[in-house]
């Protein structure tokens, strides 16, 4: 259309006059005939912009204007009072889950810290992947000084077990052949 008007927009100036206009109409005018008249001034400002009445008050910029413009100031609702206290408490459980978090992450790195000092310089840590760390797994072989310990052990005591196997044979053999 070549001769449409521009649409305004909702800014600082049309916010003041559409609250000026609401506090005239709302309750506090004992007029009629004067709220009707800001009434229907305030459904020509909405269809100016495209809006319902109730869409151009829920924008920020004229919720802030009638709140300036009307007294008493407007009571907060009990579902708005829940909702802020949920996300507070929402807001407190977070940050207490991220302080646990820290906390068990800090517990972790020391861990492996004193597991490293522990191991001493002599080993390096094992940076394969978990897969790779399983197909080369070996048994931990004990240190050469200590190796020799459980081999020697073990012979004594086949050797002794053979003793008193051999001698007991020697008896037996005794008394079935009559040596003495």
């Amino acid at each position: 259309m070549p001769g449409a008007a521009p649409q305004p927009e909702i800014n600082a100036e049309y916010a003041e006059r559409f609250a000026a206009l609401w506090a005239g109409f709302d309750t506090g005018n004992a007029n009629d005939a004067e709220a009707s008249g800001k009434g229907r001034e305030l459904r020509r400002m909405a269809k100016a912009v495209n809006l319902r009445v109730v869409d151009v008050m829920g924008r920020v910029v004229v919720m802030a204007a009638l709140d300036a413009q009307l007294t008493p100031e407007r009571e907060e609702s009990p579902e708005l009072a829940e909702a802020r206290q949920m996300a507070m408490d929402q807001c407190a459980l977070a940050k207490e889950a991220v302080a646990k978090a820290e906390h068990w992450a800090e517990v972790a790195k020391r861990q492996e810290e004193i597991i490293a000092e522990l191991r001493g310089p002599r080993t390096k840590k094992n940076t394969a992947p978990p897969a790779a760390r399983a197909s080369s797994f070996s048994p931990r072989v004990p240190a050469p000084q200590f190796g020799y310990v459980g081999g020697l052990l073990a012979f004594a005591s086949v050797m002794a077990v053979a003793a008193l196997l051999f001698a007991c044979a020697a008896r037996i053999a005794a008394a079935v052949f009559g040596g003495g």
